[in-house]
C-alpha cells in the first residue's frame, strides 16, 4: 500500500502536462501524487516544437533555461505556396524563440526537474475505478507488474499485483487522448470535422540545415520539416491516404520529392517512422466538481502545428497557480472554473480560422489558408503577430 493513501493532487498521466503539473506543483508546496499506466515515457512522439508563448510559460517554473539549452531557437518560418510563392514569418527580436525539441528531450528534462522538486512517477500504475467520500476523491489503482508464467518454458506477462486505494481533494486527468479520468468524470466532448491522416519520419539529412520552419502547402495537403540540431529533423506530411508499402528511406525521398520543392539537404537516413490519424475536438468544460481535465485529455488538433501539446503545457502552468492557490486558501472553487473557461477561450483563439483580411484578399487564400493556419507552430500575442503579417486581423476573444 502507498505510505500516505491521501494526498493533495493526484495526477493521472506522465506525459509533458501531467510531469509539469506535477512539478509545478511540488515546487510550490503542494503535495501531488503522479501515476502513469505505462512503464516508461514514449520513445516516439509527434510533438516536437515549443512554441515562444510556451517557453515564456515554462520559464515561470524555472524550466525555460534547460529547454534552451538542449533544444534549437528558431525565429523564423518559410511557407512555400502552390503556385511557388513564399511567405517568411520573422518573431518579433523581443519574442521568446520557438525551441524545436523532441518530445522525449523534453519528458527527460521534465523527469528531472520532478526529481529536484522530490517527487517521482509511479509508472505500471492505472487508474480503474473513482468515486467520492467525505468530500473526496476516491480514486482505484491497479498496480502492475511482470509475473513469471509457464513450464517447462518461463515467460513474462504484464498483470494486476495490487490494488492500491488513494483519497485525493483534487484529480488532474492528463492522459492524453484516450482519458480515463474524462471518461470517469463524464466530460462531454464536441468532435469537430473528419479526422486527419498524417505521417511523421524523423531523420538525418545529408547536408546542413537552416533553424527555420518549412511549410510546403499543396493539393495533397501539408508538408513540414522541422530542424532539431545539427542534421537531425522531423518530416511531417499530412494525407488523404496511404503512402506506400515501400522502404521507409524510399516513400520519405519520394514524398520530399513530390510535396517539398526547394529542399536540398538530401535524406541520409531515417530514425523512425509512424503514422496517424487526428480530429479537431474540444470538452464543454475542463472541470467538472473535483475532476480536472488537460491537454489532450481536454483537446486535440493537427500536428503540425504542435498547437494541442502547447496548449496543455500552458493550461498546465497555468492550472498549477490556481491549485497551488485553492490549497493554500488564496482561491475559492471559483479559479478552477475560471482555468476553465480561460483555457477554452485560449483553445478556440488559437484554432480560430473565419478570420478578417486588413486589405485585399491574396490570390492563394482560398485554397492555401485554412491549412496555414492549422499548421502555424504558434500561440498568443507571437500568433497573433504572425497574423499580422499575413494581413490578417487576429482573432477576438472567443467565449
Amino acid at each position: 500500500m502507498f505510505t500516505d493513501p491521501t494526498v493533495d493532487v493526484l495526477v493521472v498521466g506522465a506525459g509533458p502536462a501531467g510531469l509539469l503539473t506535477t512539478c509545478g506543483l511540488r515546487k510550490a508546496g503542494v503535495n501531488p501524487f503522479l501515476i502513469e499506466q505505462s512503464s516508461r515515457t514514449s520513445a516516439h512522439a509527434y510533438s516536437a516544437l515549443l512554441h515562444s508563448e510556451t517557453v515564456d510559460a515554462l520559464d515561470t517554473l524555472g524550466i525555460g533555461v534547460a529547454i534552451r539549452e538542449r533544444g534549437l531557437e528558431i525565429r523564423r518560418i518559410q511557407i512555400n505556396l502552390p503556385a511557388g510563392e513564399i511567405i517568411d514569418l520573422e518573431l518579433d527580436r523581443n519574442a521568446s524563440p520557438i525551441v524545436a525539441l523532441p518530445q522525449s528531450s523534453l519528458e527527460e528534462i521534465l523527469l528531472s526537474a520532478l526529481q529536484e522538486a522530490g517527487s517521482r512517477v509511479h509508472w505500471d500504475h492505472e487508474l480503474t475505478d473513482l468515486g467520492e467520500t467525505k468530500g473526496l476523491v476516491a480514486a482505484t489503482v491497479a498496480e502492475h507488474g511482470e509475473v513469471p508464467q509457464g513450464y517447462p518454458v518461463l515467460a513474462l506477462r504484464r498483470l494486476v499485483i495490487r490494488e492500491h486505494c488513494l483519497k485525493t481533494r483534487w484529480i488532474v486527468g492528463a492522459d492524453g487522448y484516450h482519458s480515463t479520468v474524462r471518461r470517469m468524470g463524464g466530460f462531454g466532448i464536441d468532435h469537430s470535422g473528419a479526422a486527419r491522416r498524417f505521417w511523421f519520419f524523423e531523420a538525418e539529412a545529408e547536408g546542413a540545415l537552416e533553424p527555420l520552419v518549412r511549410l510546403w502547402i499543396n493539393e495533397d495537403g501539408v508538408a513540414a520539416l522541422w530542424p532539431l540540431g545539427g542534421r537531425s529533423c522531423r518530416w511531417t506530411f499530412e494525407s488523404s491516404g496511404s503512402i506506400g508499402t515501400t522502404g521507409a528511406e524510399a516513400v520519405l525521398r519520394s514524398l520530399v520529392r513530390r510535396r517539398a520543392p526547394g529542399y536540398t539537404s538530401g535524406i541520409a537516413e531515417i530514425k523512425w517512422s509512424a503514422g496517424g490519424l487526428f480530429e479537431s475536438r474540444l470538452c464543454s468544460v475542463f472541470r467538472k466538481g473535483r475532476h480536472v481535465i488537460v491537454s489532450d485529455a481536454a483537446h486535440l488538433g493537427d500536428p503540425i502545428g504542435t498547437q494541442s501539446m502547447n496548449a496543455g503545457l500552458q493550461e498546465a502552468v497555468d492550472l498549477v497557480g490556481r491549485l497551488a492557490g485553492l490549497l493554500n486558501g488564496t482561491y475559492d472553487e471559483k479559479t478552477l472554473d475560471q482555468y476553465s473557461t480561460h483555457s477554452i477561450r485560449r483553445w478556440k483563439n488559437l484554432t480560430c480560422h473565419d478570420l478578417k483580411w486588413c486589405g485585399e484578399v491574396p490570390a492563394w487564400a482560398a485554397d492555401s489558408l485554412e491549412p496555414l493556419l492549422r499548421s502555424l507552430p504558434a500561440s498568443g500575442e507571437p500568433r497573433n503577430e504572425f497574423l499580422r503579417q499575413l494581413g490578417l486581423a487576429p482573432p477576438v476573444a472567443a467565449g
